[in-house]
């Protein structure tokens, strides 16, 4: 009787491992076996619809190397447009990150917007500062992985050279450069400060 009773004991016990270590954990993950959300498809539509964002951030970028307000204002409405385009179907599996890449894109719908109504180039340039660092933020937030971004630095972009200042490219060779900030009609410099600045971080494509 009390071997049968030891028995029915380990049983339980076994059962109850089973249970907990096993059939549960497969059920529900713990923070180590869950795997990094990354847009790792290339081809995603979430991959897809930002890639015609940063085209659309790079028209914007073309636009203040020539100096040219129309255009900028423009491009940056154009811009607007493709942060509501967003396709965030692929973040709804973590209702977390989704909430953040949509407040994020939110924010720089409104950094965006004021642009347009900055009333000259400088003001506009100081506008483009922040909207670029916070698409830096965006992309790497949303683990964006179809192109390799380069963040770069403008060490006299504003205040009359005094601040620098930062902006997106794909190309990180300095012959390919166009910096926004002086670009090709500065009173100052004409175009012969265009490749000015370099590479301080990026976006890797995984």
């Amino acid at each position: 009787m009390k071997k049968q009773v030891l028995y029915i004991a380990a049983l339980l016990i076994s059962v109850f491992v089973l249970w907990k270590f096993v059939f549960k954990s497969k059920n529900n993950p713990s923070d180590s076996d869950k795997v990094a959300f990354v847009l790792n498809n290339h081809n995603s539509e979430s991959n897809l619809s930002f890639s015609m964002l940063m085209d659309g951030y790079y028209e914007l970028s073309e636009a203040f190397v020539n100096w040219d307000t129309a255009a900028i204002n423009e491009s940056a409405t154009t811009f607007i447009v493709l942060l509501d385009r967003l396709n965030l179907q692929d973040f709804k599996t973590d209702s977390i990150l989704f909430k953040e890449v949509k407040n994020k894109a939110n924010i720089l719908k409104d950094e965006t917007l004021g642009m347009t109504l900055d009333e000259n180039i400088d003001e506009k340039r100081a506008s483009f500062n922040l909207l670029s660092q916070q698409t830096l933020e965006l992309l790497k937030l949303a683990k964006y992985s179809a192109a390799q971004i380069y963040y770069q630095e403008c060490p006299m972009a504003l205040n009359q050279y005094e601040i620098s200042a930062f902006w997106l490219s794909k190309n990180h060779e300095m012959e390919n450069r166009r910096n926004p900030y002086l670009g090709l009609y500065d009173k100052k410099y004409g175009k012969g400060m265009l490749r000015c600045g370099q590479t301080i971080d990026s976006v890797i494509s995984y």
